[in-house]
């Protein structure tokens, strides 16, 4: 997606410039959620019955997430606790743990637009699974491939779907905002486990 390449004089600007709000488009999958909140991640919940949302449906749930919000980050982000940062604790079993003594940062930000994007789409469980297999073989050094993969192979055939929903949505985020959050919130409002698919920065607002 987009990205600012700072030069000369500018490189004394970063700060201000990492502060700026980014646009994103994003598409979630529907039946799954993930340790990582992504494609990436182990599967921590599945679901074998797959409703079907309609665009009327997701604009009524996410015009609700609109505003400022005080989440913990996320257990596979880079934000250091006690020296370590939070992905190394997650893959040794201790964001929970973490979580539940309240020594998870805080992560504020605000969402400041969201809205689904088009009809929904589908993915067949093939096109699923080939995506994926791809994904897990470009991933270079240990991060849990085969897991990762053989957890979603499982998943795709205990779900008995055929197909699967992919919900598209555009969201403006201040700076610090997590996308893999923001979805995951979107899967709550709906009841129903999502993770997300796919994330592209599309806008970079040079004036906030």
């Amino acid at each position: 997606g987009e990205l600012l390449i700072l030069v000369g004089e500018s490189c004394k600007r970063k700060n201000e410039f990492l502060g700026l709000d980014k646009t994103y488009m994003f598409k979630v999958l529907v039946g799954f959620e993930t340790d990582t909140l992504d494609l990436m991640g182990l599967i921590v919940v599945g679901n074998k019955t797959m409703p079907r949302f309609e665009g009327g449906q997701l604009k009524a749930v996410v015009n609700k997430l609109i505003g400022t919000h005080s989440w913990p980050y996320p257990a596979y982000s880079s934000r250091p606790v006690d020296g370590r940062p939070l992905w190394q604790w997650a893959r040794e079993g201790q964001y929970q743990r973490l979580l539940n003594e309240d020594k998870v940062p805080i992560n504020e930000f605000e969402i400041k637009s969201l809205h689904p994007l088009g009809s929904v789409q589908k993915i067949s469980a093939k096109e699923l699974f080939d995506y994926i297999e791809a994904l897990t073989n470009e991933v270079a050094g240990d991060f849990r491939q085969n897991e990762v993969f053989d957890s979603w192979e499982r998943a795709i055939v205990a779900s008995n779907q055929q197909d699967f929903q992919l919900l598209e949505f555009e969201t403006r985020l201040s700076s610090g905002g997590y996308v893999r959050q923001v979805a995951q919130a979107i899967g709550k409002k709906l009841a129903f486990p999502v993770t997300t698919f796919s994330i592209a920065r599309t806008k970079i607002w040079l004036e906030n």
